[in-house]
């Protein structure tokens, strides 16, 4: 909690939000979660994104498509410096440190892409891209059981989610679950 604070008075409000959300869900009874949650209404103001930011992620995503990852890193990390509540810049980053990863091997960072899509969910808990990018993330870094739980979420508020089906599919395969991810991959390329 104190934390939180503290990054809001230097002028870190997402890393505040950050703080101060997983002191109250973990401290749901704590003396100091009105005060918590009084300090989170005080960031509201700085999760309206900047227009060119929206811009610069849509440019980013652009980049994606043409396989530009350190292009389309860049960009969502500019427009991340102004509007750091911005979904589609910090997913779009986590798909650019993962499709950098699968396409350059060690110059990619799961780590940090798992951390962009963690930090999306924060903003919004149930956004399925990026629930199914943090599954990627965390299918890449080995843990088949905690992608399938992402994978399942993001199904489960869009089930037509491809990317959510085919990490469900591909973590089903790696827990030994054939029949259910030969399903999975069934579904995705309908």
């Amino acid at each position: 909690w104190r934390l939180g604070r503290t990054y809001l008075r230097v002028g870190k409000p997402f890393a505040a939000v950050k703080c101060l959300t997983r002191f109250v869900r973990d401290h749901p009874k704590h003396a100091k979660v009105p005060d918590a949650l009084r300090d989170l209404a005080a960031v509201e103001p700085f999760r309206t994104p900047q227009g060119e930011d929206r811009e610069r992620a849509w440019e980013a995503k652009r980049l994606l498509e043409r396989e530009d990852f350190d292009g389309a890193a860049a960009l969502c990390r500019r427009a991340l410096a102004t509007s750091p509540f911005l979904d589609e810049a910090r997913i779009g980053l986590g798909r650019a440190l993962v499709e950098s990863f699968r396409a350059l091997g060690s110059r990619g960072d799961l780590t940090a892409a798992f951390q962009e899509f963690d930090d999306a969910l924060l903003v919004d808990p149930d956004h399925p891209d990026a629930l199914a990018g943090r599954g990627r993330a965390l299918l890449a870094l080995g843990d088949a059981e905690r992608a399938l739980a992402d994978a399942e979420r993001a199904m489960a508020t869009d089930r037509v989610n491809a990317a959510a089906v085919l990490v469900a599919g591909h973590a089903q395969l790696r827990s030994g679950r054939v029949d259910a991810a030969a399903e999975s991959f069934d579904e995705a390329f309908r």
